[in-house]
């Protein structure tokens, strides 16, 4: 390919060591344009001082039966984005597209094999040389060098012509396959909004039967039920929210997920007003949705536990600390009530599902009831949930 690149056979072309080098810098810019109109016509400039032609176009494929002219030198003003040419099989550039060959045609006063077509006899077009432009499955279209004197178009040519459509093909398909990840991106990025969306719908519908549930003449301890439920969804609520403003449907800021967590608990079970004080100290941390939604439950029952069995009747301390240690995130949780020791596997009273869950998240934990209530998880690296619990 080299040697035919340097090959000068016509006076009139650039240098051979030009040829190469505008070879080389077009090479370049195939890699990285994005621009596939600006690239197309850089083409067809490079090709026709390449070759010493006064006109070259690209033709892309339509269908079957058509040619536009979509990057030219040349021609006369309207041509290029305009002009339309058969792509049958009886024409040049048609035969090239059907066929996968190069088409020299060295002199259209006695060319037999094929019809010229209107827009060559239009500016004087008296030699022609057609290389096809692969594209992905279907070939994108042709590469065409034409010339108002008669030449001797020979392989060395066809060579030439041939490489820089080898390296429009490859372009065109990388610029295709960007655009089309982008486009995909773009939906997929519509899609997430859709549905955090109507997530955040069905969780306001679903807390809302619930509350109407809860202001009908139940029973007390339907409606600590209701209450256990509706705390818990709360907790994915908030979750969700996270996922929805990092614009991630894996991973989540757990110290903002907490933040918001417990300060919608704080304001249900007016902590304040009972002179109970919530101290929180989070630093930032990323875990997996599914580890959070597990924290987020941990942390609900912790709290809900201490309002109703360390603080019944006065006021005391509640912590939540997440603390980061050496890449390792320890999360604290602590009341200053008296203590309590529930059968670990009440679920009405919560411990039994905090400590299953607390197993599922942490590599260790430490739980402690004689002088309050204390919880404390080394909570699983970021990448435990992709590796797998051993």
């Amino acid at each position: 390919m080299v040697e035919n690149l340097l090959n000068d056979p016509h006076p009139s072309t650039v240098s051979g060591g030009q040829r190469v080098r505008d070879f080389v810098d077009f090479g370049e810019d195939a890699l990285a344009a994005d621009d596939l109109r600006e690239l197309l016509q850089a083409a067809v400039r490079n090709v026709a001082r390449g070759l010493g032609a006064e006109h070259a176009k690209i033709l892309r494929r339509l269908d079957d039966d058509n040619l536009l002219v979509v990057a030219g030198v040349g021609w006369a003003e309207g041509v290029v984005g305009n002009a339309l040419l058969d792509g049958d099989i009886n024409s040049p550039p048609g035969f090239a597209l059907k066929t996968g060959e190069p088409v020299r045609s060295n002199n259209f006063g006695t060319e037999s094999r094929f019809k010229v077509p209107q827009l060559l006899v239009d500016h004087k077009i008296k030699s022609a040389i057609n290389v096809i432009i692969r594209g992905d499955g279907l070939p994108f279209g042709v590469l065409e060098v034409d010339s108002t004197d008669i030449r001797e178009f020979d392989a060395g040519d066809t060579d030439f012509l041939q490489g820089y459509a080898q390296l429009l093909s490859a372009a065109i398909l990388r610029v295709k396959l960007t655009e089309d990840l982008t486009a995909k991106s773009q939906e997929n990025a519509f899609l997430l909004r859709e549905l955090h969306h109507r997530i955040g719908n069905d969780f306001q519908l679903v807390m809302s039967l619930i509350n109407f549930r809860a202001k009908r003449n139940i029973s007390d301890d339907s409606k600590a039920e209701l209450s256990w439920v509706s705390t818990r969804i709360k907790s994915l609520a908030h979750l969700h929210d996270q996922l929805r403003k990092a614009n991630s449907s894996s991973t989540v800021d757990l110290a903002a997920y907490l933040v918001g967590l417990c300060e919608d608990l704080e304001s249900v079970h007016n902590l304040k007003d009972r002179s109970i004080q919530l101290n929180m100290e989070l630093s930032p941390w990323s875990v997996g949705s599914t580890d959070a939604v597990s924290i987020g439950l941990i942390v609900n029952e912790f709290m809900t536990n201490s309002i109703e069995h360390a603080f019944p009747n006065s006021g005391g301390v509640l912590s939540v600390v997440l603390e980061i240690k050496a890449d390792q995130a320890i999360l604290r949780l602590a009341d200053d009530g008296p203590g309590f020791e529930p059968a670990e596997n009440s679920m009405r009273s919560g411990m039994g599902l905090m400590l299953q869950l607390a197993d599922s998240v942490s590599t260790k934990v430490l739980k402690e009831t004689e002088n309050g209530m204390h919880l404390q998880m080394h909570l699983n690296p970021p990448d435990f949930a992709s590796s797998g619990k051993e």
